[in-house]
């Protein structure tokens, strides 16, 4: 007899016979939901579905990770057009504008 409430099937049928919660309990809330969609694509449902779900979750453990991080020094660096043009690629005294040197403490500190 299959236990739907405790010990679903398509939670337990994993040729490993690992039950998923014993591998999600261990991760994110996010990234444990991810596992467990992609772990019973299509036997609980259309595949589609279950990956579509996954991704979602994916997705928004990406941006929780972002938000932890700050922004990223690419993000810090301006790319637009008009700055890449700006920067003249034979005079290489202005790449150091772009990578500034650590300023030296003020003395006596």
């Amino acid at each position: 007899m299959t236990d739907n409430v405790n010990h679903p099937s398509h939670y337990t049928s994993h040729p490993s016979g690992i039950e998923c919660i014993k591998v999600t309990e261990h991760m994110s809330f996010c990234v444990g939901n991810a596992i467990k969609y992609l772990w019973r694509a299509g036997l609980k449902g259309p595949a589609i579905q279950d990956l579509e779900k996954a991704r979602w979750y994916v997705d928004r453990e990406i941006q929780r990770q972002k938000s932890l991080a700050g922004p990223s020094p690419a993000a810090t660096v301006d790319n637009t057009p008009a700055a890449c043009d700006a920067l003249d690629q034979d005079d290489p005294t202005d790449i150091p504008s772009l990578f500034p040197k650590p300023q030296a403490p003020p003395m006596g500190m």
